[in-house]
């Protein structure tokens, strides 16, 4: 005898057994199921500079570089989730102050 509480499934639900080119479209899994990440540089005046499209579970970490590269700028002004000391050396090193506010993680010693 079935138990009242639980839903009988003969087999899966479909939407999990479907198969999608997800690689190729930019859209992952996060806490919040499938969502996709949108990385965008703009310049002092809001205009859009550089854009990249992950999937939702990438790390910020891994387009940092990219959204700078070929910009030659004074400052970079980014959210928390790309304060990283690479990123934050790469800046230096060409000549641009980072303002990026720590984050969760980060211990007080700055890197210089």
């Amino acid at each position: 005898m079935l138990d009242d509480r639980r839903q009988y499934l003969p087999s899966s639900p479909i939407w999990s057994t479907r198969k999608t080119s997800q690689h190729d479209e930019a859209v992952g899994r996060s806490r919040c199921g499938l969502t996709t990440k949108i990385h965008a540089a703009v310049n002092a005046l809001g205009n859009l500079v550089c854009l990249i499209l992950t999937a939702g579970q990438a790390s910020e970490y891994d387009q940092a570089n990219a959204l700078i590269e070929g910009f030659s700028v004074n400052c970079i002004l980014a959210d928390k989730g790309y304060d990283s000391d690479a990123f934050i050396l790469a800046i230096r090193s060409a000549g641009d102050e980072p303002v990026i506010p720590p984050g969760k993680g980060r211990f007080t010693a700055k890197v210089v």
